[in-house]
């Protein structure tokens, strides 16, 4: 099985305790994966966040399994292979956590890759639009709540695994977590933690 992890990794300095991203890699050398880092803005006109879709969609189509994964989130030693996640639910193609707002976040997002997956489309269609009601709203400009709003809609509400928290945590660190990440409440909690240091 080829999986991808996609990664984008812009604006942040040497050095930032919310800089995972060495994780991602031990986690994707760990499982066999491909690991590929975004450091450029691939759409000019929007965040850097959104530049994971278009990294994503170049690679679902010839991959089984795509991970898309923020900065700021941190892999465990103890997390299990992603695409075992995607190979045991084969009626679903997108899977997500809801996150501190229990709507879906965006900061861990995975894919069944091939074309009779929906996941390549569902790509499309948020940078196709890029727009999202005001009721979606999660971050001026960001991508999370046209996520949101996309995945209200068929086929692809149809074909979305809600994960359990532990592979996407954003509210308090436990035991049991397989990928922390560390915005909202986790952010908070993380910044003010290192400052006490």
């Amino acid at each position: 099985m080829v999986s991808t992890i996609v990664n984008v990794h812009i604006g942040y300095d040497a050095g930032s305790p919310l800089d995972f991203t060495q994780t991602h890699r031990i986690y994707a050398e760990r499982h066999g994966y491909e690991y590929r880092q975004i450091t450029r803005t691939l759409i000019p006109d929007a965040l850097p966040t959104w530049s994971k879709h278009p990294a994503a969609l170049a690679a679902i189509d010839d991959r089984d399994a795509v991970m898309i994964i923020d900065s700021d989130a941190q892999i465990l030693e103890t997390c299990p292979p992603f695409d075992q996640v995607v190979t045991d639910n084969h009626r679903y193609d997108l899977f997500l956590v809801l996150g501190h707002s229990f709507r879906p976040n965006a900061g861990l997002i995975l894919l069944r890759g091939g074309p009779s997956s929906v996941a390549g489309d569902f790509l499309r269609t948020l940078l196709a639009e890029r727009l999202m009601p005001p009721t979606d709203h999660a971050r001026p400009g960001g991508d999370n709540g046209h996520v949101i709003s996309v995945l209200r809609r068929a086929p692809f509400r149809d074909k979305l695994f809600i994960l359990a928290p532990t592979w996407n945590n954003t509210m308090k660190a436990c035991d049991w977590d397989h990928i922390r990440h560390y915005t909202g409440p986790m952010r908070d909690a993380f910044l003010a933690a290192a400052e006490a240091r």
